[in-house]
């Protein structure tokens, strides 16, 4: 019995849907919109290791008791790429996603862009962003084919598969240790075949989540 609103559960090799649920109803999808943060940063971004630095506006343009890194970055503080793609998906780091979007395009809005047409590439026909971060309106449907695409990109899969992952110390911090959100990937919870996935959550949302496993050689 599937007690959220909407839901689909897809081959994620035929696309042959297996379980729908009210599955094209546009929903608000929190933090599950990272996935697509995740992927176009990937795509756009050769180097993983290439270094940025947090600027004030991309901490401004997050709401109070957003999700984020511990401790909160700082203006001038510096990552790499993939420590901020890793805690954006295992922290659901708001400001982790907006410094990422402005790394990628110099500012938020032509990322979001990015992530717009990405998203119809993927064949998602129902979503649109508005921001890399959860200001969103999509599917179940829509998403599962936004996670199929994330699947198939290999750095994407591995950071959305990890469990555990450590930020090194910064100028401004010590070391961030950082568990996996998604309780099913970390082994909080037991679910057979469960590799990789993305949880998220708002008041106007509630609980939102995208799960990828392998069961009889099959994709799910």
């Amino acid at each position: 019995k599937i007690e959220g609103q909407s839901a689909v559960l897809m081959d994620a090799v035929t696309d042959t849907i297996l379980y729908s649920k009210n599955a094209d109803d546009r929903l608000y999808p929190a933090s599950i919109t990272k996935i697509m943060t995740l992927l176009v940063t990937v795509e756009q971004c050769k180097n993983l290791d290439s270094v940025t630095t947090v600027s004030e506006n991309a901490l401004n343009q997050i709401a109070p008791l957003s999700s984020t890194l511990h401790p909160m970055p700082k203006p001038g503080e510096q990552f790499t790429i993939r420590d901020l793609l890793y805690g954006l998906t295992m922290c659901s780091g708001n400001e982790c996603a907006n410094i990422l979007a402005e790394a990628v395009c110099g500012d938020i809005d032509s990322f979001v862009e990015l992530m717009n047409e990405r998203a119809k590439e993927a064949g998602a026909k129902n979503t649109h962003f508005s921001n890399p971060h959860g200001l969103d309106l999509t599917t179940a449907y829509d998403m599962a084919l936004i996670m199929k695409a994330a699947l198939e990109n290999p750095a994407a899969k591995e950071i959305l598969s990890a469990k555990t992952y450590t930020i090194p110390e910064t100028e401004y911090t010590s070391e961030r240790n950082m568990t996996s959100g998604h309780k099913m990937v970390s082994g909080e919870f037991e679910c057979e075949g469960v590799y990789a996935g993305k949880p998220g959550y708002t008041r106007l949302a509630q609980s939102t989540l995208v799960t990828a496993a392998k069961r009889d050689d099959v994709d799910l």
